[in-house]
């Protein structure tokens, strides 16, 4: 056929596609556009088989399938066909197919096509529960109508994948898709169709009603019971919601994009007119709607399957078993005794998840309980918050010995926990646009409880073996869930969170019936939950001043252990993909010298740098040193290296590098098993532009920084150490990359006037989404003769070297560094000293410095 024969079918669907456009900027319902697409491909799709010779008595059917079979055409939707062949089909009838698929894609359309006769797709739908799925979803489109009643005869036939086993298999693939996705529907750039509470948890929600009662729309499920109006109305609204967002983001991206990424999120804000003092808030508030419609799907997608599992399970009906008065058991599920359990006693909500905790063997919760209990959430008001006896569940449940995070995770998708903790309403589905914080608010929350949890239980004490060992001396655990749960309930109203925060706990511990001195120890979690964290990444936690100072702040070994145990957990429910062994050797480091402050008191500079002295020179004959080698060693250091590094690191630095003469350079490149991390250890003379140049190459081989230390020993050299890790957060592994780092180095040793070469890495596509402006700031430590230089700015490739660059050309000396990256923004500190040494305090200076930092890097093309 030429090209001017189908013609008009591309004009067609070029003036479909443009229709829908402003139909949809117009805003006409998205689910008319959806259907009334489909009407159109459907047409489109019967002229191109006729165009192709397919005569309406031909031996072969054009069956739509999966989505296009249910009706749901998004506007980049694949439109899955099925085409069903007489066996005894001549060939021209095969010929034609042919042409017919040939002419779609040459028109522009998506097809996704098999072909198959009737046997043959009951073969391979028996074998492939997603192709038997398919099979359910189909409508007759044009040709021969015979064909396509054999193959709906077969899959309607009761052995045809049975309903129990249909169930159980969609389950596991359901149960499959959801851990891909980490079980978690509230991460920042969710997939529409796929992540737990998106579209495919309504597909299946169809499927498995199909096959148990020939009901596959939600309509047909409310008009025989299955569902209430109310659920009917509540999933309708909520798959709207994200057909609403699926359909506008196939018209932004301009293909089957199902992902919302964070550039996707700003233009859907401001394309559904959300609106924020900031742009930043504008998309919170689209996510936020987006992410409330998501775990009203879940909650409603649970409640579903597990009325779908009562019905496969049923059994010959036995006596339920009384627990008491108010609640039993039936068939391994707990039910209320009655219907009107929770208006006689409202408490009774608290009281069904302490039985849950109580009763571990139990399946779950039945169905219709779960809808009375959201039927009668209204009950949790003013008087029940101020009920004693609700107030005594609620901490019961938290002191429970097991089941804890279970309990709160089931009132989050309930509902209860917002209807009892109106503050805690206000996070629930709220994101924070960043790349640090992975959850919304309440997932977060809910996940810092549940590592909380882990470090309780035996089997799991290799996932963090001290934190788990420090957990066994908290006395009363529940105090340490309740400061999670109100850590960040305070985010998104204004002001300080954590002050926000606070005051709630305080309320509600009181309330509550707690000490006045654990609801001391809360409230003070609260507020200053993140400065452990602070602590760690952003001061000199080998000062024994910085120390004696943080010790001040925490006051006592108990909240120590509390604030540190808080502290971990909190960073590993922000992103797991950021926590790794450097964070957590920082915070073990920092809670062992706190420790070892309140056991031992105060340590000064000079008591450590003795201290160290001589635990070193006593280890000499241990190492395999001669003592003579260690004081030569250590002449050669001023007294901050030995403040700085402990024993083990002294001896080993001593090993590699005493032997190398002054002048001279050496470099080693190993693993170093107390961060697990890998070190880069060297000695040098010393040039203006180490840092620059090492950083530079570390950068090319698309290493992390995570801290660097140089120290100018007596003699005009210098003594670097940096630890990496690679794009994974993981150690150094390969041999080839390794040797080729050693070479790399190796010559910016051999040629330090060379110049620093400019990063080869490309500004990741999600950093190019934030405009994170610079912020310079000066700290003068007068007991260690340097000034601290922090520094706030938006992560990029090489930005540790154009740092370097810009201080050496200013004329100061950096001694160390503590690089910190939180997401899109990268928070790092600096401490300098004038090149002949001494704080480098010039108001003049500082600012000079700060402009060139700014320019550097603001001005500068990303």
């Amino acid at each position: 056929m030429s090209e001017s024969g189908h013609a008009p079918l591309l004009d067609r669907l070029s003036t479909l596609q443009a229709r829908e456009r402003a139909a949809f900027e117009g805003g006409t319902p998205v689910g008319e556009l959806i259907h009334a697409r489909t009407e159109s491909i459907d047409m489109l799709l019967r002229e191109a088989w006729q165009l192709a010779g397919l005569a309406d008595d031909a031996p072969a059917t054009l069956v739509a399938v999966g989505g296009y079979g249910r009706g749901e055409l998004f506007p980049h939707s694949d439109i899955d066909v099925l085409i069903l062949l007489d066996p005894a089909a001549p060939e021209p009838v095969n010929q034609a197919v042919q042409e017919f698929v040939r002419l779609c894609w040459d028109i522009g359309l998506h097809l996704g096509h098999s072909a198959r006769t009737p046997a043959q797709c009951i073969e391979e739908g028996l074998a492939d529960i997603t192709v038997a799925t398919n099979y359910l979803e189909t409508r007759l489109l044009t040709g021969e109508a015979r064909l396509f009643q054999q193959l709906r005869d077969a899959v309607d036939a009761a052995d045809f994948w049975p309903a129990p086993a249909f169930f159980r298999a969609k389950r596991e693939e359901q149960l499959a898709r959801h851990r891909k996705y980490d079980d978690s529907g509230f991460k920042i750039e969710p997939n529409v169709k796929e992540s737990p509470g998106g579209l495919r948890d309504i597909h299946m929600i169809r499927w498995v009603s199909q096959r148990l009662y020939g009901a596959g729309t939600l309509e047909a499920l409310r008009d025989e019971g299955h569902i209430t109006d109310l659920e009917y109305r509540s999933l309708c609204d909520n798959q709207n919601e994200l057909w609403r967002v699926r359909f506008a983001l196939h018209l932004l991206a301009g293909r089957n994009e199902e992902r919302l990424l964070l550039n996707h999120q700003q233009a859907l804000a401001e394309r559904f007119g959300d609106t924020g003092d900031t742009a930043n808030l504008a998309v919170e508030r689209f996510m936020q709607r987006y992410f409330r419609a998501v775990m009203e799907i879940e909650r409603l997608s649970e409640i579903l399957l597990q009325h779908f599992e009562e019905t496969l399970s049923a059994t010959p009906e036995a006596p339920p078993q009384p627990l008491n008065p108010r609640f039993q058991v039936r068939q391994g599920f707990l039910e209320t005794s009655h219907a009107q359990v929770f208006m006689q006693s409202p408490t009774a909500i608290f009281e069904l998840f302490r039985l849950m905790q109580e009763h571990p063997a139990l399946l779950g919760v039945r169905a219709s309980t779960i809808r009375q209990l959201r039927a009668h959430l209204p009950l949790i008001d003013r008087a029940f918050r101020a009920d004693p006896r609700a107030h005594a569940l609620f901490i019961d449940i938290l002191d429970g010995p097991r089941g804890v995070f279970d309990a709160l995770k089931r009132m989050n998708r309930w509902g209860v926990l917002a209807a009892y903790l109106p503050e805690f309403r206000e996070i629930v589905g709220r994101m924070q646009f960043d790349l640090f914080h992975l959850y919304t608010v309440d997932e977060h929350t809910l996940f810092v409880i549940r590592n909380l949890r882990r470090l309780a239980v035996q089997e799991l004490t290799h996932e963090n073996p001290h934190c788990s060992d420090v957990f066994k001396h908290i006395e009363r655990p529940a105090l340490l869930y309740l400061a999670a749960l109100f850590h960040d309930i305070g985010k998104g109203r204004g002001g300080d969170h954590a002050e926000l925060g606070a005051e709630d706990a305080r309320r509600f511990c009181r309330d509550h019936g707690l000490t006045e001195a654990e609801v001391e120890r809360i409230v003070w979690l609260v507020r200053e939950h993140l400065l452990m964290s602070f602590t760690a990444q952003r001061r000199d936690i080998e000062d024994p001043q910085v120390i004696a100072q943080f010790a001040a702040a925490v006051g006592d070994r108990c909240r120590l252990d509390h604030l540190y145990l808080l502290t971990v957990a909190d960073i590993r429910a922000t992103n797991p993909n950021l926590w790794n062994s450097w964070r957590e050797s920082l915070l073990r480091n920092l809670y062992r010298y706190t420790r070892e402050h309140f056991e031992h008191g105060a340590s000064s500079n000079d008591d450590v740098v003795q201290t160290t002295r001589k635990a070193v020179l006593l280890a000499a004959d241990e190492s395999g040193h001669t003592r003579e080698d260690l004081v030569r060693w250590l002449a050669r250091l001023p007294d901050d290296y030995l403040l700085r590094y402990e024993t083990q690191d002294i001896l080993a630095h001593a090993r590699r590098l005493a032997a190398i003469e002054p002048g001279g350079c050496a470099l080693f490149i190993e693993p170093h098993p107390p961060t697990q991390s890998t070190r880069v250890l060297l000695i040098a003379p010393s040039h203006p532009a180490l840092f620059a140049h090492i950083a530079a190459r570390l950068d090319q081989a698309r290493l992390n920084i995570l801290a660097a230390t140089l120290t100018q020993t007596h003699d005009g050299d210098v003594l670097a150490e940096f630890h990496v890790l690679d794009e994974q957060g993981q150690a150094l592994q390969s041999t080839w990359v390794l040797e080729e780092l050693r070479e790399q180095l190796e010559r910016t040793l051999r040629e330090p006037g060379q110049p620093i070469p400019a990063s080869r890495r490309r500004l990741p596509a999600q950093l190019r989404h934030f405009n994170i402006p610079t912020r310079v700031s000066f700290q003068d430590e007068p007991h260690l003769q340097r000034t601290l230089l922090s520094l706030e700015t938006g992560d990029r490739p090489g930005l540790l070297a154009q740092v370097g660059h810009v201080l050496c050309n200013a004329g100061v000396r950096i001694t160390h560094a503590k690089i910190a990256t939180l997401g899109e923004r990268a928070e790092d500190i600096f401490f300098l000293t004038r090149p002949e040494g001494g704080r480098c305090d010039d108001p003049v200076r500082q600012e000079d410095l700060r402009q060139r930092l700014i320019a550097a890097l603001d001005d500068a093309p990303a």
